[in-house]
């Protein structure tokens, strides 16, 4: 693969790395704004579906025994499995198994958890569960545009295209060390750093000793089309890389490459 065709599938897969993080971005907000505008302690079933619960437990309770649970509809019943150590602020909370009826019709209902020996003042626990009969009709109501539209997962969708994302950006990287290969074969590169100090600019490029440069070597600047803009003379060096000063009058911007001369 020559340097006009390593150069020409470098641009291709760098735009598919930048649509797949474009759709990585917006599958992402899909789930944040579905995530935000989701009632608090709500959830979603079916009939004969079951969905996990769980809640604070409150510091002087001595366990699952002290809770109980009511519902505004007999087929929704809550059963208390464990208590757990909270992830983020600490303390005790219990997880239980809401399981929802076959025969439960849809709509909104609502369960709420309290401890025996809470007093009148301390509010109970209140879960609200959205019943639906149909899958799509499930998906009707979801807050996630690609639940509705596509019966997608955002969340899913998104570690998909970041997947994708990640991949394009591995051949990118790849056809990018092909491509400088091959220009510093004919004695140019890329200019990938320019910087402006005391009214002086300086551009850093990749072709080093090993590709014939010295401290003092001049080399052209060139534009995207190749024309010759002026010089630049090397002022630091490595193996690999030079660091070269600008002459004066020279606009350097990025995509410019430089070429050795004679």
């Amino acid at each position: 693969m020559r340097l006009e065709e390593t150069t020409r599938w470098r641009d291709r897969v760098a735009r598919t790395a930048a649509v797949f993080f474009v759709l990585f971005v917006c599958a992402a907000f899909d789930g944040l704004i579905a995530l935000y505008r989701q009632p608090v302690n709500s959830s979603y079933a079916m009939p004969g579906e079951s969905v996990r619960l769980n809640g604070p437990l409150p510091v002087d309770s001595k366990g699952l025994e002290e809770l109980s649970s009511t519902s505004d509809n007999d087929a929704l019943r809550l059963t208390f499995d464990e208590v757990f150590a909270g992830f983020w602020l600490g303390g005790r909370m219990w997880r239980g198994t809401l399981s929802v009826g076959p025969a439960a019709a849809s709509g909104e209902y609502h369960v709420s958890v309290s401890v025996e020996e809470e007093t009148p003042q301390k509010n109970p626990t209140v879960f609200t569960v959205f019943v639906y009969r149909t899958d799509g009709e499930l998906r009707g109501y979801s807050y996630s545009f690609l639940r509705r539209s596509l019966d997608l997962n955002s969340w899913w969708t998104a570690a998909a295209f970041l997947v994708f994302m990640g991949l394009t950006v591995s051949l990118v990287y790849m056809f990018s060390s092909r491509r400088e290969s091959l220009l510093a074969e004919v004695g140019m590169a890329d200019i990938y750093r320019i910087s402006h100090e005391d009214g002086r600019c300086e551009v850093a490029f990749a072709l080093g000793t090993l590709h014939g440069v010295v401290i003092g070597s001049k080399l052209e600047i060139l534009d995207g089309p190749g024309r010759v803009l002026g010089q630049v003379e090397v002022v630091r060096i490595s193996e690999t890389d030079s660091i070269a000063e600008v002459e004066p009058g020279v606009a350097v911007e990025p995509g410019h490459m430089v070429r050795k001369t004679g």
